[in-house]
């Protein structure tokens, strides 16, 4: 008897011991690390899903595995990699072909990656994968992508241009929204389908061909903000008529690939739109760092595209990186309306012949001016303007200029126009010649004195939109909220 019972504890002991050796096995429990990677088992139980990385990985240039434990890594999970940075940042990363899906956000606001080379084998890019990547340059997609989800490239503001293999058949809402610099793409001879704003804000975007495989374009797909556009041209080979509901500006449609565009990349990377009447700089998308635009295209004088100058409502230079310098030469006139919006040039350069500027949103360290030039001029590298009922304006401090943290305006100065004043300065002193206040703000860091009394301040003309305290020579004068 008590032999049976030893035999059937031991029978039991024997099953359960299997059962956890299966279910251990089946499982995978344990320490799924390897080069500093995590992974789990994938649906099918056939390969694994590489989920993130472990407190060792190192990040730079960075290859992931095809194989785990012998099958095949089959897919990057969601959030794997995002929000890399420091010594854990990514510089470029190699996906291979055995990967078959990139999961939601799985690379989102890795801000220092530069490159990303996708394997054949990746079928979908999911939803806001590379989402962020500020300083993405460089995509090359495998042979294999079908699906481009919603987001997967928005706000990469670097990517300049990218090709869409022919297998890709839909790109989802936001796909590429936001990517200011994204000038060039040629999209699938297969896309069926281009989502809500896929190409929201695309602001240098300037031309595209819409294939003939195309069934269907979100009325909003090239929506712009405030409708800040430099589409130009498109040509559309689809059945889908763009009409006004597109929200479209574009000065030429073409449904023929044979049509001749009027548009022309100069060996220098300027790009300009000619025709019968018009003659337009539309963008740069060279590699220099220090720009003297042409005097002439095809020995014509041009224009600076602007959004006073034109109804597309874009400008010419706009989100241009990485550039330190542009000169302008004598015969361009005009520069206001977003010509240089988002631009993040360090130092320019006006010839004698600008009359209108607009670089309230550029981060500038220097800007100077031809002596001839009648309209603008500098003092003490600040930028000020003579207009006719005003005087003499000053209309630009810029905001990367650290080599005084102390100023006193000039006693010259009628008027000030400034969107706001650096955070490099201590203090503003303002003299009594100045009778008329238009704009001027500023943070908490600077102290803002007036060299007059209260009542002088209050007696001042124009729009005064004044941010703060203003120091008097007999009290305080604020803002009233």
């Amino acid at each position: 008897m008590k032999r049976n019972r030893f035999l059937s504890f031991l029978l039991i002991a024997l099953f359960l011991v299997s059962f956890l050796l299966c279910a251990v096995s089946c499982l995978d429990i344990g320490d799924d690390t390897e080069g500093g990677f995590r992974f789990e088992r994938d649906k099918s139980g056939d390969g694994y899903v590489l989920t993130g990385r472990t407190e060792d990985f190192k990040g730079g240039d960075v290859t992931l595995p095809a194989t785990y434990k012998g099958k095949p890594v089959t897919a990057i999970g969601a959030a794997a990699f995002s929000y890399l940075s420091g010594s854990n940042a990514l510089r470029s990363v190699t996906i291979p072909d055995s990967v078959k899906s990139i999961g939601e956000n799985a690379f989102a606001y890795c801000t220092q990656l530069t490159s990303v080379t996708v394997g054949n084998g990746v079928t979908t890019i999911g939803r806001h994968a590379f989402d962020g990547c500020a300083a993405l340059g460089t995509v090359n997609l495998g042979s294999g992508v079908e699906i481009i989800d919603e987001g997967a490239f928005y706000q990469c503001v670097t990517l300049k241009s990218i090709i869409l293999p022919d297998s890709v058949t839909e790109l989802g809402a936001y796909a590429f929204a936001a990517c200011f610099s994204l000038f060039d793409i040629r999209l699938s001879k297969s896309l069926e389908t281009i989502g809500e704003q896929a190409f929201y804000y695309c602001s240098s975007l300037i031309s595209i061909t819409i294939p003939e495989s195309v069934t269907s374009i979100h009325v909003n797909a090239f929506d712009n903000n405030d409708n800040i556009t430099k589409l130009v041209e498109i040509y559309n080979l689809s059945t889908v008529q763009l009409d006004k509901s597109y929200q479209l500006r574009a000065w030429d449609i073409y449904t023929d690939t044979d049509a001749q565009s009027k548009l022309e990349t100069t060996s220098e990377g300027f790009v300009f739109y000619a025709d019968s009447k018009r003659c337009y700089l539309m963008g740069y998308v060279g590699t220099a760092s220090n720009l003297l635009l042409p005097d002439k295209y095809r020995g014509r004088s041009y224009e600076v595209l602007n959004a006073n100058n034109s109804d597309l409502g874009g400008g010419a230079l706009e989100y241009l990186r990485g550039i330190d310098s542009i000169t302008i030469p004598n015969g361009i006139e005009d520069l206001s309306g977003n010509v240089f919006y988002g631009c993040d040039v360090k130092h320019l350069h006006l010839s004698a012949t600008v009359k209108e500027l607009d670089v309230d949103w550029c981060d500038l360290e220097s800007i100077t001016v031809d002596a001839g030039n009648p309209t603008y001029k500098t003092i003490d590298g600040l930028l000020y303007k003579n207009e006719e009922y005003c005087g003499l304006t000053l209309v630009h401090y810029p905001m990367l200029k650290s080599d005084v943290t102390d100023y006193t305006l000039p006693y010259a100065a009628e008027n000030i126009r400034l969107r706001e004043l650096p955070t490099t300065l201590n203090s503003f002193t303002i003299p009594t010649s100045v009778t008329r206040i238009e704009t001027l703000l500023w943070d908490g860091t600077c102290t803002v004195y007036y060299a007059g009394t209260v009542e002088q301040w209050e007696d001042m003309d124009g729009y005064f939109d004044v941010s703060g305290t203003v120091h008097c020579t007999d009290g305080d004068w604020s803002v009233q909220k």
